[in-house]
């Protein structure tokens, strides 16, 4: 048997790391999400199977578990999912733009400044938030995974980027 953890081992650490126990990136204190207190796996919210879409003549494509707000509903009041998740996903999506955007606006600032020394520490606090940033973009559940977490992120990016100008 093929295993192919062999190459497409780890392709979920960054959910991983949002969903589970976390630490603040300035305080290291910890922001744990509530539903890894509660015990919640994966298959909590992604329990829905669908069958991932075939591109090309060979199907070998299978079945994909994808989450549901209406999972929510199995250990909360019905219409529970349909409620906080569109309410998450625009506010941190929201968020993210509007840093992102401030982000765009000064990413060549700290080069252009004529003291080399205080744009090299300008480029680093940058890059630290635009790492935040990436991280927000490379979990993809804007928010689901862990609302508070996702929250600090960004709002620390926005930090970051708040001393750059």
């Amino acid at each position: 048997m093929m295993d192919c953890q062999n190459c497409h081992g780890n392709t979920h650490n960054v959910q991983q790391t949002v969903y589970t126990a976390n630490t603040h990136p300035e305080t290291g204190s910890r922001i744990l999400g509530p539903m890894f207190l509660a015990h919640v796996d994966c298959t909590g919210c992604h329990g829905a199977s669908t069958e991932a879409e075939s591109s090309g003549s060979l199907d070998s494509l299978g079945i994909v578990s994808r989450a549901s707000a209406a999972a929510c509903d199995k250990c909360h009041e019905p219409g529970t999912g349909e409620k906080y998740v569109p309410f998450w996903q625009k506010t941190t999506r929201e968020l993210y733009a509007r840093i992102d955007a401030k982000w765009q606006s000064l990413q060549d600032y700290p080069a252009a400044l004529s003291d080399r020394e205080a744009g090299e520490k300008l480029e680093k606090l940058m890059a630290q938030a635009r790492d935040l940033l990436d991280s927000v973009q490379a979990d993809g559940s804007w928010g689901v995974h862990n609302f508070k977490y996702t929250e600090t992120l960004l709002t620390t990016a926005d930090n970051l980027i708040s001393q750059v100008k």
